[in-house]
């Protein structure tokens, strides 16, 4: 069914303003087939894609390695190299507004500080999460103290309550 569903997207659905969408897709699905269908539409009408905003789109979202090895491509048949400088400066302002993976984040390098520095760091570290343990210890005997407040029924319903949330989550 699947092999089918590849076929269709491939022969039938797959357009040069939709090859990002389903590049984007197919990279993150690891599915060969319709990646490498993308791939070469988009190598042959990639002045077509980088003209418009929505067919482009979906480029900015792509892996840093993946947009790389695409653009390196011998491939790609591109008139205009400023339009590919624009995307990569449309890609660099998405990223800007992203969240810093841990391994990126300067707070996280200590590889610069002195050893008091480090230890300085380690016991604000320590203390904040001793806080925070108290913190929830706090808020479970509260949540405790209410809970045994409660009339036999009420109780029934909270501990319904909380299956239903740990189902939730």
């Amino acid at each position: 069914m699947l092999a089918k569903l590849d076929e269709m997207i491939v022969n039938v659905l797959l357009k040069p303003d939709n090859a990002t969408l389903f590049y984007l897709d197919a990279i993150q699905f690891k599915n060969e087939k319709i990646r490498r269908a993308c791939e070469n539409i988009l190598y042959q009408q990639i002045d077509k894609v980088l003209k418009t905003e929505a067919a482009s789109q979906h480029l900015v979202e792509l892996p840093f390695q993946q947009l790389k090895e695409f653009c390196e491509s011998d491939k790609l048949e591109i008139t205009n190299e400023k339009q590919l400088l624009d995307l990569f400066e449309r890609y660099l302002k998405s990223r800007e507004k992203l969240p810093l993976l841990p391994e990126e984040d300067p707070a996280n390098d200590w590889s610069h500080l002195t050893p008091e520095e480090k230890e300085g760091r380690t016991k604000a570290k320590d203390e904040k999460a001793a806080a925070t343990k108290l913190a929830k210890e706090e808020e479970e005997k509260t949540a405790q103290a209410t809970y045994d407040a409660l009339e036999p029924m009420a109780k029934i319903n909270a501990d319904y309550a909380k299956k239903v949330d740990a189902i939730h989550k």
